[in-house]
């Protein structure tokens, strides 16, 4: 049929699609960015590499059938409540502003980047993900982090606060202070290696 080994699509910025056709098949690359009618994006398109639908406030779910994506950008999505756990292969991932999202899934073993500006409901990331360097967030969110081995602190500051893991709490501090502690974390384990 028409367009099946379509492999690129972008649709931003159009105020009458509602739905990608079911038939690209082949899609890798998907960008519809600020689409405010967009109400479904099929399961079908199970080659979808990277995914960019920032903006699509009719947009409510992401599906488990996406096995192979590697980015997925869902930015102001505001009906979207569950990112799949079935993601395996996703390295960068944004829900920001996604207000009905309440957790991380724990199987995003491959994962680096995650951004969950202002998620009012999110109270969970998972402390499997050990790829993770880097997480986003406005300075006003505070999450419950459990806690993780020593090797797995993020060091990785983007801007503002920062979350970070220590053996004995969970804590949001600013950047300076985070840089300090994760100094002296350094040298206190360097110093207690030097001793075993």
């Amino acid at each position: 049929s028409t367009f099946i080994n379509l492999e690129y699509l972008d649709c931003s910025y159009n105020n009458s699609i509602q739905s990608i056709p079911s038939t690209f098949i082949n899609l890798e690359y998907l960008y519809c960015n600020e689409c405010p009618s967009l109400q479904s994006i099929p399961s079908t398109l199970i080659n979808l590499f990277k995914l960019i639908c920032q903006y699509c406030p009719s947009l409510s779910t992401i599906h488990k059938e996406w096995v192979n994506l590697n980015e997925l950008e869902c930015n102001g999505c505001s009906n979207i409540q569950i990112i799949p756990d079935t993601f395996i292969n996703i390295k960068r991932l944004d829900c920001s502003n996604c207000c009905k999202i309440e957790y991380i899934p724990k199987n995003l073993n491959k994962l680096i980047q995650l951004y969950v500006n202002n998620n009012p409901l999110l109270t969970y990331i998972p402390n499997t993900l050990e790829s993770l360097e880097s997480i986003q967030r406005e300075k006003y969110l505070y999450l419950y982090i459990p806690k993780i081995p020593f090797d797995s602190i993020y060091t990785n500051i983007i801007y503002g606060k920062f979350f970070y893991r220590t053996y004995h709490k969970n804590i949001s501090e600013d950047v300076d202070a985070i840089k300090n502690k994760v100094r002296f974390l350094r040298t206190f384990k360097k110093d207690y290696n030097q001793k075993q």
